[in-house]
């Protein structure tokens, strides 16, 4: 008999995600313990939950989501009794990108300095980039792959800014202090702890980077222990148990937090670095598994 027979994990995904969730339910499969995948609508949730009977002391739920809408979803969950891995208190935080800033800088960790204004302001955009000379101007919540994230120089005209955010979703934006940066770094933290071979990077072309989804990253070698120590106490701050933290490093070494992600495909942090990161994840899951028979 299995030891972990009528044991469940349930992942919560995105629509789009289609391959990672696989990774991750076939290898929970290897090792006995069924795993049942999901995305964030919350009638499929409960229409899941209530066919397979799946109750907080046989299941496990892993948050591969985010965002407002599906966090309450996990506050109707934690209410049930289910542990969610991360749970909701963290996913609602790391989804709003102004209060992850502000939580973070008030924890000590270095951020850019961020402010929240309302779009249609462009007066107030262009005073905060008088005293910065360039600002970013983003969502509140990412969306768009970065395509609604717009740098803000100070010979802008009005005209000029009010056409560059206008497409940026929401009434109120983001407007971040612009970081000149050599490289942006992922990092893959799982139980507070880096897997440091799995560290990723990607370069600026023009002023952007991504580390998500991105072909052209590459294997960060060798990250020093400033790093470590940094990615983990972030980890530790945010209590997000599985956590994929992004890092700018400065020309001068210095690192500075850009966000902390709880959702993400890896397939090709794992195809750049021979890191089958979908079972560190999927190890550590069952570990919290086996705190529920206790």
């Amino acid at each position: 008999t299995c030891y972990y027979s009528h044991m469940n994990i349930l992942l919560i995904n995105t629509k789009k995600a289609k391959l990672y969730p696989l990774l991750i339910q076939q290898y929970l499969q290897t090792k006995g313990i069924t795993c049942y995948l999901s995305d964030f609508d919350q009638d499929e949730i409960n229409k899941l939950i209530s066919t397979n009977n799946l109750t907080p002391a046989n299941t496990l739920i892993h948050a591969r989501t985010a965002g407002p809408h599906v966090t309450q979803t996990y506050k109707e969950l934690e209410q049930k009794g289910f542990i969610i891995v991360n749970k909701s208190l963290t996913t609602a935080l790391t989804s709003n990108k102004y209060e992850s800033q502000i939580f973070a800088g008030k924890g000590g960790l270095p951020v850019a300095q961020t402010m929240i204004v309302s779009k249609s302001d462009v007066n107030e955009i262009l005073s905060f980039v008088n005293n910065f000379n360039q600002l970013v101007a983003k969502p509140i919540y990412s969306q768009g792959g970065g395509i609604f994230c717009k740098k803000v120089d100070k010979s802008m005209s009005v005209h000029e800014v009010r056409l560059l955010v206008e497409d940026i979703p929401g009434d109120e934006i983001i407007i971040q202090e612009y970081i000149a940066y050599q490289k942006l770094i992922r990092t893959i933290v799982v139980e507070h702890k880096m897997i440091m071979d799995a560290t990723t990077y990607d370069t600026p072309t023009d002023w952007k980077a991504s580390v998500c989804m991105n072909p052209n990253i590459k294997k960060y070698e060798s990250p020093d222990q400033r790093l470590i120590d940094l990615a983990q106490r972030t980890a530790k701050a945010f209590e997000a148990e599985i956590s994929f933290i992004d890092f700018f490093q400065k020309e001068n070494g210095e690192y500075i937090l850009n966000e902390l992600n709880t959702a993400c495909g890896l397939i090709i942090h794992e195809d750049k670095t021979g890191i089958r990161i979908h079972e560190h994840i999927s190890d550590y899951l069952i570990k919290r598994l086996n705190l529920l028979k206790l």
